[in-house]
């Protein structure tokens, strides 16, 4: 029997085949999604909300989805991230105060205006030194300079998702692929069922951009209590400083061509931070942008939408004061003395 294939607009018998393509193929999406979603994975998108162009998904409140970052960019599943990632010529890092902190358009429009390129790697969960490090050394990152958000930042501390996607096992493996394959399938499957129920927090694939405001969490405007003491109370300052040499070592970036930044806590601390004393021991950059009081905060640690703006206009302000050697320089080549075994 012969059934004739009608070109794109025609009909066989007055039935339109639009309707039961968009009906297969909806099908076919959430058959995919049931299979990537079945007990062998564990994963499920369900109600995380979808990425925007030149985005992929940070990490999402579902605990069948949760964070998805680490293992990607350990993994190297968001080629144009990485790609990016390792042609930048600053990288910021830090936890998630660097993450909320730098992700502005005064840190966008400071750097491109001067055709340069900035990623911003700051990682949530507490991240401490060690995934950077990591990374660092698996993908061959060379920036010209390295900013640094202390809060404070050396510790060998490894958040759980970083511990699991650096443990290499085939069962993180297959939870990432499902995650990247979901995210690709995410937009066909919400035109059928609620992708707008569950807090999600977004990464721009060119600049690490952090997106969180209206997805993720409410922006607040919560003060700042002031200290009468410094911060020292708080930080070894001989033991970070010979912890922060150490690292600078093992990733093969000179000193010189760091810039440590204390970053905003909930307490405003007298002067000098602690971080300033830290710098001239191993003989970094530093940058203080702490305004005081004048900034907010959106929960206990990071900084309120309009206060990042704030924090990280007075940064880039500082920073276009600091020596420009680095930047005009090769990209850095002293790479990678050792190999991390952590």
């Amino acid at each position: 029997m012969y059934f004739p294939h009608p070109q794109r607009g025609e009909t066989v018998a007055g039935t339109s085949y639009k309707p039961l393509i968009y009906v297969l193929f909806l099908v076919a999406v959430g058959s995919l999604t049931s299979w990537l979603a079945s007990p062998a994975t564990g994963i499920s998108i369900l109600g995380c909300k979808p990425a925007g162009p030149d985005q992929f998904i940070s990490s999402c409140g579902s605990p069948k989805f949760g964070d998805y970052e680490h293992a990607a960019l350990w993994l190297g599943l968001e080629g144009e991230a990485l790609a990016n990632l390792k042609a930048a010529d600053v990288i910021f890092t830090g936890s998630s105060r660097t993450m909320f902190a730098f992700s502005t358009t005064e840190v966008r429009s400071y750097f491109a205006a001067r055709g340069l390129k900035q990623f911003n790697l700051g990682f949530g969960f507490e991240e401490q030194q060690t995934f950077f490090e990591r990374i660092a050394l698996k993908h061959h990152l060379k920036p010209r300079m390295l900013v640094i958000g202390i809060d404070p930042y050396f510790s060998d501390r490894v958040s759980p998702p970083a511990a699991a996607a650096l443990s290499d096992t085939r069962d993180v493996k297959v939870q990432a692929w499902a995650k990247k394959i979901m995210s690709m399938l995410q937009p066909a499957l919400c035109l059928a069922v609620d992708c707008s129920s569950t807090p999600t927090a977004f990464r721009s694939v060119k600049d690490g951009y952090f997106s969180w405001r209206g997805s993720l969490i409410v922006d607040q405007q919560i003060a700042r209590t002031r200290q009468t003491q410094t911060r020292d109370v708080q930080v070894n300052v001989p033991l970070a400083a010979m912890q922060a040499q150490d690292y600078l070592e093992r990733i093969g970036m000179p000193a010189a061509c760091v810039v440590l930044v204390p970053m905003p806590t909930r307490e405003v601390w007298l002067k000098p931070d602690p971080v300033q004393k830290i710098a001239e021991a191993i003989g970094a950059q530093y940058i203080d942008a702490d305004t005081g009081e004048d900034l907010m905060f959106l929960d206990h640690m990071h900084l309120s939408y309009d206060s990042a703006k704030r924090f990280s206009a007075e940064f880039v302000r500082a920073f276009d004061r600091l020596p420009q050697d680095c930047l005009r320089a090769p990209a850095t080549t002293a790479r990678l003395v050792r190999s991390s075994t952590r």
